[in-house]
């Protein structure tokens, strides 16, 4: 998939260096092909996985700063 989206990418920026009157279609061209493909996530699914990553940020950090921990922290 990263290759798929590298080249679709590539292409897209070659077409609108090529021909810059067609630019919004081009990209937006591209964007569809990258949301039906699944290279580029709807927005629930961002919206879950932000939530993911900030819950396991919270974590760590509660871990790290946590006043109980009898571990050496790092970067202290």
């Amino acid at each position: 998939m990263k290759t798929a989206a590298i080249v679709l990418f590539a292409l897209m920026y070659v077409l609108m260096i090529a021909r810059p009157k067609y630019r919004p279609f081009y990209a937006l061209a591209v964007a569809v092909i990258f949301l039906i493909t699944g290279i580029l996530p709807r927005a629930g699914k961002c919206r879950k996985r932000h939530e993911i990553v900030a819950g396991e940020a919270t974590a760590y950090n509660e871990r790290r700063y946590s006043p109980t921990s009898n571990r050496v922290k790092e970067g202290s």
